[in-house]
């Protein structure tokens, strides 16, 4: 019944927007500013699973921005090629001129350049849009990786550098410990005994070897 009804006119509604591109016969892309439609069609797209949604990378926008440049070249050409051919027959009568050059394939119609310069319009914006992404997610570059990692070894070897053993007990001094990055106090030098004392040690020696004898 109302079901079944409903249940085919939804089949229908979607094959009618896959056949019109999913735009809707309302919509006028020539007067959209704001992408308010390309918005609607994309989102009409999704729904039908037409369009399979992937985290973008840095190759693929950089991919997705030759691609749009390429198409933005090509339009060019092709505006500069129907302008050039309409221009170099002044002779001919303007519609025989405009008919035979539509047979070469040279010349354009008026509503194929306005929708020529649309999609010029929508690849420029998506131009931009990509540029400002790709800046976004774009790798370091590698000789700046390199640059600061031999910083950090440089800091680390000065480091080392900078860093004092700790000291224990001592003959003749105290104990005591440095703190790394400072410096501590020596132990003091044990005085040195004069020469007369030395030899006054000896000669006492030297008498009992004497008397032995």
């Amino acid at each position: 019944g109302l079901l079944r009804q409903e249940a085919v006119s939804r089949k229908r509604k979607a094959k009618n927007w896959e056949d019109e591109d999913f735009y809707d016969s309302d919509d006028d892309t020539f007067l959209d500013r704001t992408g308010l439609v390309e918005k609607k069609r994309l989102n009409r797209m999704k729904k039908a699973g037409k369009i399979d949604e992937k985290p973008e990378t840095f190759e693929s926008l950089v991919a997705k921005l030759n691609d749009a440049e390429k198409e933005l070249s090509e339009i060019s050409e092709k505006l500069k090629a129907s302008s050039k051919a309409l221009s170099e027959s002044p002779s001919q009568d303007s519609l025989e001129a405009f008919m035979s050059e539509m047979k070469s394939g040279s010349a354009l119609d008026g509503v194929s350049r306005k929708k020529l310069h649309l999609r010029t319009f929508e690849l420029r914006k998506e131009q931009q849009r990509l540029k400002g992404l790709i800046k976004i997610v774009k790798p370091a570059e590698i000789p700046e990786l390199k640059k600061t990692e031999s910083q950090a070894t440089d800091v680390e070897n000065k480091a080392k550098k900078l860093t004092l053993p700790l000291f224990g007990a001592m003959k003749g001094g105290s104990k005591f410990k440095l703190k790394t990055g400072t410096v501590g106090k020596l132990p003091p030098k044990r005085p040195e005994l004069p020469p007369a004392l030395l030899r006054m040690k000896d000669e006492p020696e030297v008498e009992e070897e004497e008397e032995e004898e």
